[in-house]
C-alpha cells in the first residue's frame, strides 16, 4: 500500500505543481522517483514532526499543498497538539501520511505501533480520516485526500493486499468485498486480508471501510452477527465508531462483536504476522471468536 500510495502521489503531484511531499528523515528510498522527477516539490523537515505540521501549515496558508509523512505514530501522536490547533482549528489544507498501521513496524515495539491514531484522530473537526486495506484502495484515498480541500489523515501499512479492482469507488463509501450468510465483517485497514480468509471458512460478508471519518453505512440484516476487526485498540477505535453511528442512524442490531487490540500495549517484539496471531486477530482467532460468539 506504501508503493501504491506514493506512485499516485507523484502522478498528482506532476499535475499539480502546488503538491509539496514533507518528510520527517525518512523513507527515502521509497521517495527516490519523486525526488529525482520533482526536486522542487519535495522537502527534509528532519525527525521533527511537530515542526513538520507547523511548517506545513504555513506552507498551506501561502497556497502550497502539504502532504507530510512519517512512520508510525510519529505523525500523528507526536504532533497531536499541532494537528489540532494548527491545521484543523484553521481547517488547512494540509495531508497527514502515517506509514505503518497497526503492527506494521511490530519489532521496533510499542513506541512504533499506531494502534491508538483512530481514535485520537477520528473526533478532530474538519478532518478527513483514511484507512484503505489493499493497494486499490491506496490508490483511491490517496485520490480522494488530495481532490479534497482541507485537513486529511492517511494511514497505511507498509505492505498490505493487492487488489485489482476496477469498480467506480467513491469518496466515503464502504466496499462489499465479499456476500455471505448470517455473519457480516466490518474492518479497515490491513487486517482486511485476515477477515477474507475468516470470512471464507465461515462463509460471511465482509466490508471494507477505507473512510473512518466520514462514516457511511451499508444496508445490514438485524439477525445477523456484525463483527468489526480493526488493528488497532478497541477503545474509542473503528468499532466504537460503528456502534456510535449504529445509534445515530438507528439501525438495529440484535447481535455485535468488536475484535481488535484490548487497550494494552505490547510486552515483547515481533514481526506483524507474530503480533496479530498474539493479540487473537489472526484469521484462525477471528474464527474461534466468532464461532464462540454464535453458541
Amino acid at each position: 500500500m506504501r508503493d501504491a500510495f506514493i506512485a499516485q502521489l507523484l502522478i498528482e503531484a506532476k499535475e499539480d505543481p502546488s503538491i509539496i511531499l514533507i518528510t520527517g528523515d525518512l523513507g527515502f528510498k521509497v521517495f527516490d522517483e519523486f525526488r529525482e522527477t520533482l526536486p522542487n516539490q519535495f522537502l527534509n523537515a528532519g525527525i521533527a514532526e511537530q515542526n513538520m505540521i507547523g511548517l506545513a501549515s504555513g506552507l498551506a496558508f501561502e497556497g502550497w499543498k502539504p502532504v507530510v509523512y512519517s512512520i508510525a505514530n510519529f505523525p500523528s501522536l507526536r504532533a497531536l497538539e499541532q494537528i489540532r490547533n494548527d491545521v484543523c482549528y484553521h481547517n488547512l489544507n494540509v495531508k497527514i501520511v502515517s506509514v505503518g498501521a497497526g503492527f506494521s513496524y511490530g519489532q521496533l515495539g510499542a513506541s512504533h505501533h499506531a494502534t491508538e491514531d483512530i481514535s485520537a484522530l477520528r473526533v478532530m473537526p474538519n478532518l478527513n480520516v483514511f484507512s484503505p486495506g489493499s493497494t486499490f484502495e491506496s490508490i483511491k484515498c490517496t485520490r480522494f485526500m488530495i481532490e479534497q480541500n482541507g485537513p486529511a489523515y492517511l494511514r497505511i501499512d507498509r505492505g498490505g493486499s493487492k487488489d485489482d479492482s476496477n469498480e467506480d469507488f467513491k469518496f466515503g463509501n464502504s466496499r462489499t468485498l465479499r456476500k455471505g450468510k448470517e455473519i457480516t465483517f466490518f474492518t479497515t485497514g490491513g487486517i482486511v486480508s485476515e477477515v477474507l480468509m475468516a470470512a471464507s471458512e465461515l462463509d460471511a460478508s465482509v466490508v471494507s471501510f477505507p473512510t473512518i471519518s466520514p462514516l457511511a453505512l451499508p444496508k445490514i440484516n438485524e439477525n445477523e452477527l456484525i463483527v468489526t476487526v480493526e488493528e488497532h485498540s478497541i477503545k474509542g477505535g473503528f468499532g466504537s465508531a460503528i456502534l456510535e453511528a449504529f445509534n445515530d442512524s438507528g439501525i438495529r442490531y440484535k447481535r455485535f462483536l468488536r475484535i481488535g487490540v484490548p487497550g494494552v500495549f505490547s510486552e515483547v517484539v515481533g514481526d506483524q504476522d507474530y503480533l496479530r496471531t498474539l493479540f487473537k486477530l489472526d484469521s484462525n482467532s477471528i474464527i474461534e471468536r466468532v464461532r464462540e460468539a454464535l453458541i
